[in-house]
């Protein structure tokens, strides 16, 4: 749902940036450059834009979860696809031999479309990662081990909080060890073969081996 609510809002943003493009091409800038002549059908030209875009998006994957990613990723992905659709738009004007587009407007456009995408995905991923850092939208992780690589996993957890993880706790093969520390709060609550019950009572989206597998007894049925 909230991937088609995603889709949706890009292309009402690429629609918006075209018909603004149209707008100032056509009464705002100064003389020479200001009018369009009417011989294109800028509605054909919209159209192949929404179907263009909506395609390459998709296969640049800008709708993969924005937790595992900083800005600037995000970013530069959507900046390439704005490109590849730009030229595949241009490949199909000359294949459709639709005469007389404004390249001064499809500049303009360009500008437009990069600038109001960055901006509402920057929004959207500042306002996400506060929520994020105060314990809002998180996902579950449970941790297999308990010596050096689980800690080597809460401290990489540790050190970026705004992905939105939170760790449940750890599991180790020793049942003396349960509820002892980890590492920053972090307690064994259970032995590996306590898995299936935490599974059934936790939301768990994320299950990290941070142990040797060859130290764990019939290890293929806990993967």
């Amino acid at each position: 749902m909230i991937i088609h609510i995603h889709q949706a809002l890009d292309i009402c943003l690429t629609v918006l940036a075209f018909v603004g493009a149209y707008y100032i091409k056509k009464d705002l800038l100064p003389e020479p450059f200001r009018g369009l002549i009417t011989a294109p059908n800028y509605y054909i030209v919209l159209l192949l834009i929404i179907i263009i875009w909506y395609l390459v998006f998709r296969f640049f994957d800008l709708y993969a979860s924005y937790r595992k990613q900083n800005f600037g990723r995000i970013f530069w992905n959507m900046v390439k696809a704005v490109f590849v659709s730009f030229l595949l738009l241009s490949f199909l004007i000359y294949l459709f031999k639709i005469t007389d587009v404004s390249r001064i407007m499809m500049g303009i456009f360009f500008i437009l479309n990069i600038t109001m995408l960055g901006l509402v995905k920057g929004f959207v991923h500042r306002t996400l990662t506060r929520f994020r850092t105060k314990g809002f939208n998180f996902r579950n992780i449970l941790i297999v081990g308990s010596r050096a690589g689980a800690k080597e996993v809460i401290d990489a957890i540790g050190d970026c909080l705004e992905a939105g993880y939170r760790i449940l706790g750890c599991m180790d093969i020793d049942e003396k060890k349960i509820g002892e520390k980890v590492k920053n709060g972090v307690k064994i609550i259970d032995t590996i073969e306590s898995m299936e019950k935490i599974l059934l009572k936790e939301v768990v989206y994320e299950l990290i081996f941070a142990m040797p597998l060859h130290m764990i007894k019939d290890v293929e049925k806990y993967i």
